[in-house]
């Protein structure tokens, strides 16, 4: 096969990457392995936090999500924003600008899919999750969004649990949440409460996946009788918001939550999810659609080999034997989840051998340990390993150089920021695979 641009990955950053590349008229095809990182995803996009806030306890501290990229910017040297902003006068106005050319033409494309994303890249909305804490994001999931925490003010909420879905806990994230909410100045929180229902036409009382549930709420006479279970159980309370859990569906959540609240008559909202999550899932057959919608193949594969020529890559070789050439290429295929950073002895870059990078410096055999914190809720350094750049996205050696001219990265498999903490994952993904793919379909 030969294409113009090849993508290899297919996640948000692969799909930015691909879309924008073929909106240069260009022939562009994905390479896959498989789902990564972007279908764990929790619901959100979030672009930054301030990485100073004074509590992680309070909600009503949030600043503009401006300012907390410029503080990003400032603080971390190699964070790939600063990258791709190299040279401008304003390099978070920059960024805004590439993430909401990025987000427009997705979201348009996601629309087809019935799934819209809400929010704002003026400030952060405050979402539960399914783990009993919350998150900040700049955008949510239509069928998420309406939990906004700093736009509730004293809100009564019930959570709806369903009988044997274990990963959704209503009696715990009710408590959790309120705990929460008492530590705020504003009370954006009065009351929570729960119920445990039976699923409609499930005869199991444990195990219950969140993917079972999804499916059956796809069908809309499932989702009336779950309506009409919560409505029974519901009764007159003066609740003013249900919650429920991230289950509503993976081809029509939307309207499977509009006909929920219809029915009950109050608003209603699906919580954030951990892996495994429908929520992710929803938005990666959001962008596989995106992708065939323009016209880009995606074909399913892993590169195993490649062959290069005066500092260029000329084609790569699929597990199957097959060989793609291609003018230019965009690695995107994520870090630990997705395979793009493996560790053995050392940390490695499989498909190109790339060298890796913490903090600016070649890393190679190191202990684990070293870059790892003692507490689960530890930045643990690990997450900061990647590639390192130029401006273009182009991966360097150690000396500076640039390794192959035709060869840029996008998404997490850059090192030098740490998506956990610093709440910039898919935030990172679009801006980063908006720019590696204006590049690649450039040249």
């Amino acid at each position: 096969m030969n294409v113009d641009v090849l993508v290899i990955g297919g996640g948000m950053a692969g799909a930015t990457a691909a879309g924008k590349a073929a909106d240069s008229g260009r022939e562009v095809a994905v390479v896959r392995r498989g789902y990564g990182a972007t279908a764990l995803s929790s619901g959100a996009i979030d672009i930054a936090l301030d990485p100073v806030r004074i509590s992680d306890d309070s909600w009503s501290d949030s600043s503009p999500v401006k300012k907390d990229l410029k503080e990003l910017i400032r603080r971390n040297p190699h964070h790939p924003y600063r990258t791709i902003a190299f040279g401008g006068a304003d390099p978070a106005e920059r960024i805004v600008g590439i993430i909401r050319e990025a987000l427009d033409k997705l979201v348009k494309g996601f629309k087809d899919r019935n799934l819209l994303f809400t929010g704002s890249l003026d400030s952060n909305q405050v979402l539960t999750n399914n783990l009993g804490t919350y998150k900040f994001a700049a955008f949510s999931q239509g069928t998420i969004s309406p939990g906004d925490l700093l736009k509730m003010r004293q809100a009564r909420l019930l959570f709806i649990g369903i009988q044997g879905l274990s990963c959704f806990n209503p009696r715990y994230l009710a408590d959790s949440l309120l705990g929460f909410s008492r530590r705020q100045d504003a009370d954006n929180v009065q009351v929570t409460d729960f119920i445990l229902l039976d699923f409609p036409g499930y005869l199991r009382s444990s195990n219950i996946l969140p993917a079972e549930l999804a499916a059956g709420l796809d069908n809309q006479e499932m989702a009336k009788k779950l309506t009409e279970s919560v409505k029974r159980a519901v009764g007159d309370q003066d609740y003013t918001h249900l919650v429920l859990p991230p289950v509503c569906g993976l081809e029509r959540s939307f309207q499977t939550l509009e006909g929920i609240q219809d029915g009950i008559g109050r608003p209603c909202f699906e919580t954030l999810s951990a892996p495994v999550s429908i929520p992710g899932l929803r938005l990666q057959r959001a962008i596989d659609a995106y992708l065939t919608g323009k016209g880009i193949k995606v074909l399913d594969g892993e590169v195993v080999s490649f062959k290069e020529s005066g500092g260029r890559i000329d084609e790569v070789i699929l597990n199957d034997e097959k060989s793609i050439s291609a003018k230019s290429f965009v690695l995107a295929t994520g870090k630990y989840i997705g395979g793009g950073v493996v560790k053995d002895h050392e940390f490695k870059e499989p498909v190109f051998d790339l060298p890796l990078f913490f903090n600016g410096e070649r890393i190679r055999e190191i202990f684990i340990k070293e870059l790892v914190g003692n507490s689960p809720a530890a930045s643990h350094p690990a997450f900061s390993v990647g590639l390192r750049t130029d401006s273009l996205l182009r991966p360097l050696q150690e000396e500076g150089e640039v390794i192959y001219e035709n060869l840029f990265a996008a998404g997490a498999v850059l090192g030098g920021y740490n998506y956990l903490t610093e709440k910039c994952g898919l935030g990172v993904a679009l801006a980063t695979g908006f720019v590696a793919g204006k590049n690649a379909g450039e040249l």
